[in-house]
């Protein structure tokens, strides 16, 4: 059994989410609960810790090379795990999917090209598309009661209405509404896109954060068309708490667009691993699997106290439902203030920092994301404040 109730200080050790609060939205780093970057604040797999000081006690740490060991630990564990086959040729290793993306961005598009995004999503999907001078087209996703859905007639309309998109970013699992997207909707989704010759890039980033009784499905499992036309961004950061070691890897079935890629790749003197993050996957690929169920049943458990606390004590708060990810999408506009207004509200009287929705898009204004990979204790504190707090507009 794992200790993820212990309680992970991570003050002071340049951790992002807890030690660049007061510089980012004037809350003291001491006083705060940051639920909002996603990284966990549990431990990483001891497996790996005690990989990485195995590998630092032999001393050097020069360059790296010849990663076939890694390469056939992350195909191992796709086929174990998802009973999905990777071909070797197929893969290519990048630093963070962010990386992989803009990288995918200036390889597959022009400057002024469209492309396709479905908000509430990853604020960074619009920031890349912006920053490499291309235009941000929107399709957003439909609430319907407690789960979210793509909208795939106005999908179709917009396409329709805008004949240059070139290029549509994913994000499967969805962050932020937690969707793990059915084979029927990709299906559905894929054959629109191929249709009008619109590539897709998929962020799956998530995707070993399913919550049971859900699956994930990856795009390029659904057939050679669909495989063909889709660039598939992985890592297993999110996973097993590593996003500091910074490297992910990115899947391209079609030999043409991988070759294009890879020309891009060489052009940016890119594509080495981080040494000790090459060290530190491999590990977890190859003996993180009862780390990483443990992992999810807390993390349901987590979510269950989550929807409970708000029912019982914090109703006009909706949490919507989730079928992947450690975030949860919590609807408070019933509360009757706007994105920032919020965000400075709950700063001031909770010091609990959440994720707010407007940074997700329009349509996420008056939504909050927060980050449940953390200790129960650490979760009822949060929610105890965010209680107290939003009483206080009632």
């Amino acid at each position: 059994m794992y200790d993820f109730d212990k309680v992970v200080d991570r003050r002071h050790t340049h951790s992002r989410k807890h030690d660049m609060v007061l510089e980012k939205y004037g809350v003291d780093n001491d006083e705060a609960i940051p639920l909002w970057v996603a990284d966990m604040d549990f431990e990483s797999p001891e497996c790996v810790r005690q990989t990485l000081i195995n590998y630092i006690k032999d001393g050097a740490l020069g360059y790296g090379g010849d990663y076939e060991d890694l390469y056939e630990a992350l195909i191992a564990w796709y086929k174990r795990r998802h009973g999905f086959d990777i071909k070797r040729e197929w893969l290519c290793f990048g630093s963070t999917i962010i990386d992989i993306i803009l990288r995918s961005i200036r390889t597959y598009t022009d400057e002024g090209d469209k492309i396709l995004i479905q908000p509430p999503v990853y604020h960074q999907f619009a920031n890349m598309i912006k920053h490499a001078n291309r235009t941000v087209i929107e399709n957003p996703l439909k609430l319907q009661g407690d789960k979210y859905y793509m909208d795939l007639d106005n999908l179709k309309a917009i396409i329709k209405e805008n004949k240059d998109i070139k290029m549509m970013i994913l994000c499967n699992p969805h962050n932020p509404v937690g969707r793990a997207w059915s084979e029927k909707e990709l299906q559905e989704l894929s054959k629109i896109l191929i249709e009008n010759n619109i590539i897709i890039v998929s962020d799956d980033a998530h995707c070993e954060l399913v919550h049971k009784d859900y699956k994930h499905n990856f795009l390029i499992s659904l057939g050679e068309e669909v495989a063909d036309n889709t660039i598939t961004c992985i890592s297993c950061h999110k996973t097993f708490n590593l996003c500091g070691l910074q490297i992910s890897n990115v899947i391209i079935p079609n030999k043409t667009l991988r070759e294009k890629y890879k020309s891009v790749l060489e052009k940016e003197h890119g594509g080495d691993p981080n040494l000790l993050g090459a060290i530190a996957i491999k590990a977890a690929y190859e003996k993180g699997d009862k780390w990483l169920d443990e992992l999810l049943d807390y993390l349901q458990e987590n979510f269950k106290y989550l929807k409970d606390f708000m029912k019982i004590h914090v109703p006009k708060a909706k949490v919507i439902e989730s079928e992947a990810t450690f975030l949860a999408w919590i609807d408070l506009r019933e509360f009757g203030l706007n994105g920032k207004e919020l965000e400075e509200f709950l700063n001031k009287e909770s010091k609990v920092i959440l994720s707010q929705g407007y940074s997700f898009g329009s349509n996420g204004d008056g939504f909050v994301r927060l980050n449940l990979a953390c200790s129960r204790e650490v979760l009822k504190k949060a929610l105890e404040r965010l209680e107290i707090a939003l009483k206080k507009l009632d």
